[in-house]
């Protein structure tokens, strides 16, 4: 998971990385969405409670790293690749 490139600024950088590599996960075969859920919200619950969160800045960078995500994807043409239509 995330926090390879983590910094003390600006946490919600890795928590948006953080949620977007789940929620992409919770994709996968086998994953239930419940567990996908439960597993952000307990991470945000956990992590807020020793650093402060703003959440709308986590959705940006959320929105952000799933963009990035995305953009991989299609440039690697993997066998799963998500049309452009």
């Amino acid at each position: 998971m995330p926090f390879e490139e983590s910094r003390i600024e600006c946490a919600a950088y890795d928590v948006g990385q953080f949620i977007a590599e789940s929620l992409v996960r919770g994709f996968l075969p086998g994953v239930h969405q419940g567990f996908t859920r439960d597993l952000i919200k307990s991470f945000c619950e956990a992590y807020s409670r020793e650093v402060s969160l703003e959440r709308p800045l986590i959705d940006a960078y959320m929105g952000y790293h799933l963009l990035a995500l995305y953009a991989e994807h299609v440039q690697r043409r993997s066998p799963n690749f998500i049309s452009r239509r």
